[in-house]
């Protein structure tokens, strides 16, 4: 049978192939991916479609699907609990581009200083290594008395 003249009367169900069409890939018209209709060659991952628009600026590889979903780019699934800064307690709740300033993320400061600087209640007199008190800020008292970190 001879392929319709109209591509817009065609369906194709794409579940049941290699890249199944989720999230905002549903509204791509055909030729949007298949260009020059060719459809065995097509690539299948992120990276050779959008890795023109790569905010990251390539310093996260080409594994986008690692950390987003075809929902939309700004819905992220990665697992900080894998990273070198695991996120825990308040850091949970911290929208992303809150510590990734400018898309950048192999650059972003580990150390409590560098982002709370602004709110140092010692101003600067124990130094800037905060974490040599303690990492998770929670259960915490500063004994006024002794000078000494108690754990509650």
């Amino acid at each position: 049978m001879p392929y319709p003249l109209d591509w817009s009367q065609v369906f194709f169900d794409h579940s049941k192939v290699q890249f199944s069409l989720l999230g905002r890939h549903m509204a791509v018209a055909c030729q949007g991916c298949h260009k020059d209709n060719l459809f065995k060659s097509t690539p299948n991952d992120c990276f050779a479609c959008h890795g023109d628009q790569d905010p990251h600026q390539g310093q996260l590889g080409q594994e986008c699907a690692a950390c987003h979903t075809p929902v939309a780019w700004n819905v992220v699934n990665y697992d900080h609990t894998k990273a070198a800064f695991p996120l825990i307690g308040k850091h949970v709740v911290v929208p992303c581009k809150d510590c990734h300033q400018n898309d950048l993320y192999k650059t972003t400061p580990q150390d409590c200083y560098s982002c709370h600087s602004k709110v140092d209640p010692h101003q600067e007199e124990m130094g800037q290594d905060c974490a040599s008190c303690t990492h998770l800020w929670i259960g915490i008292l500063f004994h006024t008395t002794t000078h000494r970190v108690v754990f509650h």
